[in-house]
C-alpha cells in the first residue's frame, strides 16, 4: 500500500473531483492528516474544487477556513470554486462574503470571481 502524502493525495483528489465524489475526497484528506503527512495548497484546492462540483458549499467553506491553520495560502481559483459552490446554492450572503474575503487574503479577484458574484446578485 502506498503511504499517502501531498503528491499521492492530489492525484487521488483529482480523480474524486472528476467523479464528483466529495465523500471519498474528504475521507482521503482526513486519512492524510491522520498519518501526519504534509499537505499543501494543491490538496486543499482540490478539496475545494470537488466540493464545488458536488455542490457541497459547507465543505468548500470549511476548506477555506482550514487552510490558514496549516500556514498555507490558497489562490483565487480555490476561492472561485467556493464562490461557485455558494452561488449555485443561492447563498448570496456567503458568496458576497467570500468575494470580499479574496481581497483580505491579498489576492485579486479575477473575471470568474466577478462573474460568479454578478450572477448571484441577479438571482
Amino acid at each position: 500500500q502506498i503511504e499517502p502524502d501531498a503528491f499521492t493525495a492530489s492525484i487521488g483528489l483529482e480523480a474524486c473531483e472528476n467523479a464528483e465524489a466529495w465523500e471519498r475526497a474528504f475521507a482521503m484528506l482526513l486519512g492524510v492528516r491522520a498519518r501526519h503527512a504534509r499537505t499543501n495548497e494543491i490538496v486543499y484546492g482540490s478539496i475545494t474544487s470537488v466540493s464545488a462540483k458536488s455542490m457541497m458549499w459547507q465543505l468548500a467553506l470549511w476548506t477555506l477556513l482550514e487552510v490558514p491553520l496549516y500556514a498555507l495560502e490558497l489562490d483565487v481559483v480555490a476561492f472561485n470554486a467556493a464562490l461557485y459552490a455558494c452561488s449555485s446554492r443561492e447563498k448570496w450572503k456567503r458568496t458576497l462574503g467570500l468575494f470580499v474575503g479574496i481581497s483580505s487574503c491579498r489576492l485579486e479577484p479575477d473575471l470568474v470571481s466577478f462573474q460568479l458574484v454578478s450572477t448571484e446578485s441577479e438571482q
